[in-house]
């Protein structure tokens, strides 16, 4: 770990993490770093749109609004996985489809700069913070993954990609926008994740980067600390049966769905372990019948529920980070590919197994963009699956599989004492203070990328 002293005068970040999909975990993880910069005396700042602000306002940050582009609330398209193989996708979904929509942004992104001046911006997946630090001059850290990084891995390993996929054309809406700025046109997407300090939060068996490239490093997970919040009554009431925990985040797409909550109640009702489900906010179908061992709840918090779980049941999202750090094994039940990534690394990793909502054939989906046009003139194409095919029996013997499985929990508890050791949010702001105290910016590195080192 490296030994950097704190910064001597009250140093502002200011955070843009993307909250254009609807989840929180690109949201949580500046908190946990945000925090971290608060006990050391800084001024962490998010420049935030979308129905998670409130949230974290609530958490004593002060917020700066964004309203471009237009946050859409998430519903579920009855779709049981997508096929994502660029993050040009993500960037169509957040709604920069037009060079206007890009600047619009950026000038609002620079009057919060003008109003707050920070010292350095912290991006998390959102789109414009590079550019936005190029054109302020401000130095960029971005919080990175293996394959929404500059220098990419491969997202899709297990299965080869419908060869008919037509990709968002993204270099239509930013590049003039680049231009305008002396800035070259886009090579790939994932450019406009690049930063002068790149950091992952994770570790190598989880995020695996096998060649590190320039300026990027492992730092371990960004988990927020425990808020210390009374323990629920319901919990308390459960006993000491086992439990299992299943959530799908909030930008899993599939929380609260009818066909998925019946799924789960068939398969884990009656069964003798507890199950606390999290319906991401959403009210279950008036006509579903609860088996009297399964619990809804439209949030749970997990420094209640995960300390007292056996296993848990989850997408794929960042939860994985806290579900390790509390030495539990897991099933993966991922909705598009990038989760499925994750999932497959947990399984890899021998603490987990990953199941598939759907094996259905892929079908192509054609969805109209404007793609830098005035109107809805551009096409591109998603493969999804339309039908759900996991069945409940498969679902049921997975879990018991789990919770029996000594090997698969000897594993996680290995990991656990791994990330436990990272302290995650400490390394990123010591690697973010190193950063600021270098003597010029933007950092210049010119090494070659070197070989990442096992944790």
């Amino acid at each position: 770990m490296l030994s950097v002293p704190t910064l001597k005068n009250m140093t502002t970040l200011l955070f843009f993490p993307n909250y254009l999909g609807g989840g929180f975990g690109h949201i949580a993880r500046c908190m946990a770093l945000a925090e971290t910069l608060q006990m050391h005396g800084g001024n962490p700042v998010f420049a935030i749109g979308g129905p998670h602000k409130t949230r974290v306002a609530q958490a004593g940050f002060k917020v700066c609004e964004l309203q471009t582009p237009r946050y859409t609330q998430r519903h579920n398209t009855g779709l049981a996985y997508v096929h994502v193989s660029d993050m040009a996708y993500q960037i169509a979904r957040d709604g920069f489809d037009h060079p206007r929509i890009v600047q619009q942004a950026i000038n609002e992104a620079l009057d919060i700069i003008d109003k707050v001046h920070p010292d350095a911006l912290v991006g998390d997946g959102y789109a414009l913070t590079h550019l936005i630090g190029k054109i302020s001059g401000l130095p960029v850290v971005q919080i990175a993954k293996s394959v929404a990084h500059p220098q990419p891995v491969p997202l899709v390993w297990w299965e080869t990609s419908p060869k008919e996929m037509d990709v968002p054309d993204i270099g239509s809406v930013f590049d003039p926008v680049r231009k305008k700025f002396n800035l070259p046109p886009l090579g790939r997407s994932t450019e406009l994740l690049d930063g002068d300090l790149l950091l992952l939060p994770s570790i190598l068996p989880l995020d695996p980067m096998p060649t590190l490239p320039p300026r990027t490093f492992y730092v371990g997970p960004m988990v927020r600390a425990p808020q210390g919040t009374p323990t629920p009554e319901w919990l308390l009431r459960l006993g000491n049966d086992p439990l299992v925990y299943v959530t799908v985040g909030g930008a899993g797409g599939i929380a609260g769905d009818p066909a998925f909550l019946r799924l789960l109640l068939t398969a884990l009702g009656k069964e003798p372990y507890q199950v606390v489900i999290s319906t991401g906010g959403l009210e279950p179908p008036a006509d579903i019948e609860i088996p009297p061992n399964v619990h809804l709840f439209p949030w749970v918090a997990h420094e209640h529920i995960l300390p007292r779980a056996s296993a848990v049941i989850f997408h794929g999202g960042y939860t994985r980070m806290e579900i390790l750090l509390h030495g539990l094994p897991s099933i993966t039940i991922p909705f598009h590919t990038e989760q499925e990534y994750y999932g497959r690394l947990i399984q890899r990793a021998g603490a987990g197994i990953n199941l598939r909502y759907s094996n259905a054939p892929y079908q192509k989906l054609n969805v109209r963009w404007r793609g830098g046009l005035p109107w809805n003139q551009k096409t591109y194409s998603l493969y999804v699956r339309t039908e759900p095919t996991l069945q409940p029996a498969t679902l049921r013997e997975a879990v018991a599989g789990v919770l029996a499985h000594e090997a698969m929990h000897a594993s996680a508890r290995a990991l656990q004492q791994t990330l436990q050791a990272m302290d995650g949010k400490t390394q990123a702001y010591q690697r973010i203070v190193h950063l600021l105290q270098q003597p010029i910016f933007p950092l210049v590195d010119t090494s070659k990328p070197v070989p990442s080192t096992p944790l």
